[in-house]
């Protein structure tokens, strides 16, 4: 389920983070830009960059529960267990400081979904590919 205009807007994530643009989507969520309002406003720094990450939302997922005959599948928050940003984020810690590797600035639960905020290292794989 993609996150609606109203719901970007609504409400930082974590108090802080709030979404600018969507970068990609694939089968676990979705990749957002998304600038740090709060560390933005303690910095002496006027330079917008020093402030914008990657956030990653990971999807809803169908309940297991049965529906009725016509009814959609319930959406239902990815248990810890099954959650592919909680992976994510514990591979990150593990290889902090290593070249190439993103800091992760957050982890957590918003709106019944995982979120990732982490640095954005520029291009994603799907637009190198197409400008090659």
């Amino acid at each position: 389920m993609a996150m609606s205009t109203k719901d970007r807007f609504e409400k930082y994530v974590n108090g802080q983070y709030q979404c600018k643009k969507k970068l990609g989507s694939g089968g676990f969520g979705e990749v957002w830009s998304c600038i740090d309002l709060l560390a933005a406003s303690k910095s002496q720094s006027k330079v917008p960059e020093d402030f914008i990450y990657a956030m990653k939302i990971e999807h809803l997922q169908d309940s297991e529960q049965p529906g009725g005959k016509d009814d959609p599948p319930k959406k239902v928050p990815v248990p810890s267990s099954q959650s592919q940003l909680l992976y994510e984020e514990k591979m990150y810690k593990v290889l902090q400081d290593g070249i190439g590797i993103p800091q992760v600035h957050w982890f957590g639960e918003h709106k019944e979904r995982n979120v990732l905020v982490m640095d954005n290292l520029g291009a994603s794989l799907e637009e190198l590919f197409r400008k090659c």
